[in-house]
């Protein structure tokens, strides 16, 4: 208990911009939190909304919920009350407080939390769909925590940068493996602008998606900054094979992450400044992490795993995770082959979309590749592809590399380009999916029979 409170220390916790908050400030802050919490009266149990574009307040007032057994939900500020309201209409018990002030007293006598009760409720991102509310322990973030902490040797003391908001499983957990390792959190603000502000701050550690890389790799004083650095770990997409090549020729020390909210953020990376093992490569198991291959996909079973999901009530699950990812497994090291969810048939061949990405993203790393599927009148079902970001691509090349490289079956009948910026966030598959069968998307190329 002593261990995770860390009362009475000048050292510093958070830092932002100039501002620097220690540990005793921030535990006195989370006391204001209890207090303010105690005073709105909820029942045990309340699913607690938390919605600010302060993180530090967000990450406050998460652990003062586990003090009165309230279950926390961070939510994205950047959503509308009636876009809440949309997905939490489902979730019993809801309540929403924007409210999230420091201003009461700082006297709370720090209780043993209830480490295997219901305590935090992360919306997936819904890429595939609309967002579910995962729900996790104390215990199993502490567990998930403390097996990234020992994968990469972290030292009291040490800094990770906040790439993603705290309403997000990557940036929540970041927040944690700081606050159990005795760490520094630096938080430098909106995803967008992690790229223009990094090259300011001294860091030993930070989370980064690879569209953040990719711009980065690019500036001389974020490429000299990453250098420095412990370990950069990527994750949240599929890192181009070219990119990873860059990054280690660049001397950065590159660790590619893999897992979901299920399993309380990462759950396997690949050693630090090493390259994969093959394209397909995610990465070995974390420390005490444990997972194995049931009918094709990855079941993950460990305590760092989540409760359920919240809906009218908590969907208790156990502490297994059948993920839909289509893996196989030799020793520790884990190899992702696409996603049953998404696999369809294109004149009786598989295709797997995710399967499909990965080696099209061997034509540049400039951009986000998707694989959509769009009804055909003779096959069904064929591949439509998604080019974003970067500068318009030149569709002859682009169409003799696909030929070059792909076989007749996963050679797409349509190509679209999105010029949108998708900095530190994850692509909405199902979204992107309505805009191209709506015609909502730039259309650059179609095959003509």
């Amino acid at each position: 208990m002593n261990d995770f409170f860390f009362k009475g220390s000048s050292q510093i916790a958070f830092q932002k911009d100039s501002a620097k908050i220690s540990y005793d400030i921030f535990w006195k802050d989370v006391a204001r939190a209890c207090n303010h919490l105690e005073s709105l009266s909820c029942a045990k149990g309340t699913l607690l909304g938390l919605q600010s574009d302060d993180s530090y307040r967000v990450w406050v007032y998460l652990l003062a919920c586990s003090q009165l057994q309230l279950i926390a939900l961070p939510i994205n500020p950047t959503f509308s009350t009636s876009h809440i309201e949309s997905i939490v209409s489902g979730f019993k018990g809801f309540m929403l407080l924007e409210d999230l002030n420091l201003n009461g007293s700082d006297i709370w006598e720090m209780k043993e939390p209830s480490w295997a009760k219901p305590w935090l409720c992360i919306l997936t991102s819904g890429s595939t769909g609309r967002p579910k509310g995962v729900v996790h322990s104390l215990g199993s973030l502490v567990f998930s925590a403390r097996s990234s902490l020992d994968f990469y040797e972290f030292s009291e003391g040490d800094s990770w940068v906040q790439s993603l908001g705290i309403y997000h499983i990557g940036g929540l957990m970041t927040a944690f493996r700081t606050l159990l390792g005795r760490g520094c959190l630096l938080m430098i603000g909106d995803p967008s602008q992690v790229r223009l502000r990094l090259a300011d701050y001294t860091f030993n550690f930070v989370s980064l998606v690879p569209t953040q890389l990719h711009d980065m790799i690019k500036n001389k004083a974020c490429c000299s900054s990453l250098r420095q650095a412990k370990a950069v770990i990527i994750g949240g997409a599929a890192c181009p094979p070219s990119l990873i090549q860059r990054a280690l020729d660049n001397n950065i020390p590159l660790s590619l992450s893999y897992g979901s909210s299920e399993t309380g953020a990462q759950i396997a990376a690949t050693k630090v400044g090493t390259k994969p093992l093959s394209d397909n490569h995610v990465g070995q198991l974390l420390p005490r992490r444990s997972a194995a291959i049931k009918d094709g996909v990855l079941v993950a079973e460990d305590g760092g795993c989540y409760l359920g999901y919240y809906g009218d009530s908590l969907i208790v699950a156990g502490t297994a995770v059948e993920s839909q990812d289509l893996m196989t497994k030799h020793g520790q090291d884990l190899y992702i082959n696409g996603r049953r969810d998404s696999v369809f048939q294109v004149g009786g061949e598989n295709l797997s979309p995710e399967d499909l990405e990965r080696r099209v993203s061997s034509f540049s790393e400039n951009y986000h590749y998707l694989v959509l599927k769009m009804e055909h009148s003779r096959l069904a079902l064929v591949p439509q592809l998604v080019l974003i970001g970067g500068e318009k691509p030149q569709t002859v090349e682009l169409i003799e590399w696909l030929e070059d490289n792909l076989p007749k079956f996963e050679r797409p009948h349509r190509i679209f380009w999105d010029d949108s910026q998708y900095a530190g966030k994850k692509l909405n598959r199902s979204q992107l999916q309505s805009r191209a069968d709506s015609g909502d998307l730039n259309l650059i190329w179609e095959k003509h029979v």
